[in-house]
């Protein structure tokens, strides 16, 4: 019986089918829906069943799609209603953030009891019964707790502003950003707070202002003395309140950030956006990245602003992204001694030129059919030199090479932006005179000199020729043990960004692949009863790749336990590879991440019985690398240790836009972690003292090498780059 008719079976594959969500989902909660989902349609039992593993991923493909159509529709819905709205100008988002900076100073000077319950009921949302279970005191403690607190703010704002009416008139201003809070009073306070930054502060405000002092609270409810509506537990309501008891439990607060020597631990940057005005709604974006990697997201007005609270002094690295316009890249160093900085930015309009594809004689637009491998291949690169052919194409499209940024019809979430008759757009990052060039991934088709005159790009396209640029793949899958033929093993040939070309062996255990976009492919073998098989091909244009006998082993059970020095078990990310097969250094680049429970412990098995390296990740934690030999079969009761490690970060230099692949290896060259470096993803990780190398990957080439030498002093790494 195969694996597909029995619950059981298809459950088995549960690992498998959360690491496929999670290289389809840009985040955890999403790919965890997704999961969801996915069982819930299994449950359902709809469709005709085939091999366990290619027919749930058809379904985890299938749900993923229309979820991202779904979402897209709901973008487009949610961006059309935002448009008659008013948008926050630059002294708006100023008094919105100093608003936020006075409530939550005020907050952090309560004393540790009363600043849980108000941070747990403003800050978390909790209501009575969960704050009292989570600090283990009585509901009537946390009542208690939480009108004292709110007295106590109130006369803090009132020493530090003067009356209710004056310390009132100072947040008005912050509290008419707001235009979808609803205040009624009386009954209780209801508030719909429609900023998402500084929404819980806005609501600790709203409850103050609009408290005139203590009120009796009746049976029927009511008021309570805070002002709010009164926290009634099923208990309560019953009569069986607790006694108030003494208060002995000490709150595990958030950590404070620490104090700068200079005077000021929180700074609030704001500023100008000059140049062209930063449009929201078409993505743009101001992002303020810290010396550990971290993204602090200004708040963007409408009117030419930006505003940032909460940050440390420090130095700081600002991207910026705006359609039509050339990247922001800039640094600044706050160092304390001022609680607000004022900090202009600049976005330079970028040359913009709409591309159209035709078709050589009738001069028609070229429109290959959706999802055709022709029409997804086709790119257009700016590189500063004439192009022999493209290199550190990892996606779909060539869309992170070059001195430039192309959007294809395909890609236009908003056609609007899209000119009539266009088949996409080119943003030029650099000053002319540049090439822009078309590609089919890796492969020029033609290339054209930019001057910066030009109003638009055209390039004549031969159907049949592009056709001759695909490619084919043959391989013939064995039993490793036996050597015997496998027939209906299943292999795919996709991209690292999706997009998969799927064919099943035949009696002979061949398969044969037709009609592939040239370029660096994923590849995937999955047959019942034996461990997946992941790797890379290259496919030449107009081509016939044969790839010869592929082995496939018997998978081996993997079991173990990841913990600390003191035995305390952690919950980590697994990522793997096999060492046998690390022909190149990208096929050092496995994605997919194995979650341990609960409790620390992992088991699966989906992977060979090969020699394995398992590399585990958890927050806190440094990297640490496992080598694990499973070709007997089996590899029971691993374990391991994490300790903690120093913070290093990898940065590309000021004024690199383009992301570059990396493989971080051990001292003995050994992989640990693939990953991209960018100006807006920096790497972070957290490492054990001792020696690594950092190698710059673009396809299957190694571009260049770095080591360097980690402490105990946290460290910043700047990617050598030509």
């Amino acid at each position: 019986m195969d694996d597909c008719e029995s619950w059981d079976g298809m459950f088995a594959h549960r690992e498998w089918v959360r690491a496929l969500a999670v290289r389809l989902c840009a985040d955890s909660g999403a790919s965890d829906d997704l999961v969801q989902d996915t069982w819930i349609e299994v449950l359902r039992g709809g469709g005709t069943r085939g091999i366990a593993r290619p027919w749930l991923g058809g379904i985890v493909r299938h749900l993923w799609r229309r979820r991202v159509r779904r979402d897209e529709a709901r973008r487009e819905r949610e961006l059309a209603h935002a448009r008659g709205e008013a948008v926050p100008s630059p002294d708006e988002l100023f008094a919105q953030a100093e608003l936020q900076s006075r409530v939550l100073a005020a907050v952090a000077s309560l004393d540790e009891s009363y600043r849980a319950v108000v941070l747990l009921k403003h800050y978390e949302g909790l209501g009575a019964e969960q704050i009292a279970a989570r600090l283990r005191c009585p509901s009537s403690t946390v009542r208690n707790r939480l009108a004292r607190a709110h007295e106590q703010l109130r006369a803090k704002l009132d020493r530090d502003y003067g009356t209710r009416g004056a310390w009132s008139v100072l947040f008005v201003p912050a509290l008419e950003l707001a235009p979808s809070i609803e205040v009624a009073v009386g009954v209780g306070v209801a508030m719909k707070i429609g900023i998402a930054i500084g929404a819980a502060a806005l609501a600790l405000v709203v409850l103050l202002f609009w408290s005139r002092g203590p009120t009796s609270t009746t049976a029927s409810g009511g008021l309570a003395a805070t002002g709010e509506p009164a926290m009634e537990s099923p208990q309560d309501a019953l009569g069986a309140r607790e006694p108030e008891q003494a208060e002995r439990t000490r709150v595990e607060a958030a950590p404070s950030a620490p104090r700068s020597t200079h005077g000021f631990d929180r700074v609030l940057v704001w500023g100008e956006i000059e140049g062209k005005p930063a449009d929201s709604e078409a993505g743009a974006q101001i992002s303020f990245f810290d010396e550990r990697g971290g993204e602090h997201q200004a708040t963007l007005g409408g009117k030419g602003g930006y505003s940032l609270f909460g940050l440390a002094p420090g130095r700081y690295r600002i991207v910026g992204w705006n359609d039509g316009c050339w990247p922001i890249d800039g640094e600044l160093e706050l160092d304390g001694s001022v609680e607000r900085v004022r900090h202009d930015v600049t976005f330079t309009a970028a040359i913009t030129l709409p591309v159209r594809i035709v078709e050589r004689g009738s001069g028609a637009l070229y429109e290959p059919a959706f999802l055709d491998p022709i029409g997804v291949g086709l790119c257009v690169v700016a590189t500063r030199e004439k192009p022999q052919r493209i290199e550190g194409v990892d996606g779909r499209s060539a869309w992170n090479v070059g001195d430039g940024l192309y959007r294809s019809r395909a890609e236009f979430a908003r056609s609007k932006l899209l000119p009539a008759g266009a088949s996409g757009v080119l943003e030029l990052h650099a000053e002319p005179p540049l090439f822009a060039s078309l590609v089919m991934r890796s492969v020029v088709l033609e290339s054209r000199l930019v001057a910066g005159t030009e109003s638009e790009l055209v390039f004549e396209v031969d159907p049949a020729e592009l056709e001759k640029q695909l490619g084919a793949l043959t391989v013939r899958c064995v039993d490793a043990a036996t050597g015997e033929a496998l027939a209906g093993a299943q292999v795919n040939l996709g991209f690292t960004d999706g997009g998969v070309t799927s064919g099943t062996s035949d009696a002979d255990g061949l398969v044969h692949l037709e009609r592939l976009t040239p370029g660096l492919r994923t590849l995937g073998v999955v047959a019942s009863g034996f461990a997946d098989v992941g790797g890379f091909v290259r496919i030449e244009p107009g081509q016939v790749v044969e790839l010869g006998t592929l082995e496939l082993t018997r998978p081996a059970l993997i079991s173990g336990l990841v913990f600390t020095k003191d035995g305390t078990p952690v919950t980590a990310q697994l990522r793997w590879l096999a060492l046998d097969r690390l022909r190149s250094p990208r096929d050092a680049d496995i994605r997919a991440d194995i979650e341990t429970r609960a409790g620390g412990s992992f088991e699966f098995d989906w992977l060979g019985a090969e020699r394995l390296r398992l590399v585990a990740i958890a927050d806190g934690w440094a990297i640490t690398a496992l080598d694990v030999d499973a070709r007997s079969g089996a590899a029971a009761g691993l374990e391991i240790e994490l300790e903690r490690g120093t913070r290093v970060v990898v940065r590309t230099r000021p004024g690199v836009y383009r992301g570059s692949d990396v493989l971080l290896c051990d001292a003995q060259g050994l992989p640990l972690l693939f990953d991209m470096v960018h100006a807006s993803h920096p790497g972070g990780w957290s490492l054990r003292p001792g020696r690594y190398e950092l190698r710059r990957i673009a396809d299957e080439r190694v571009l260049g090498t770095q080591w360097f030498e980690v402490g105990t002093e946290a460290l910043t790494v700047e990617l050598e780059t030509p």
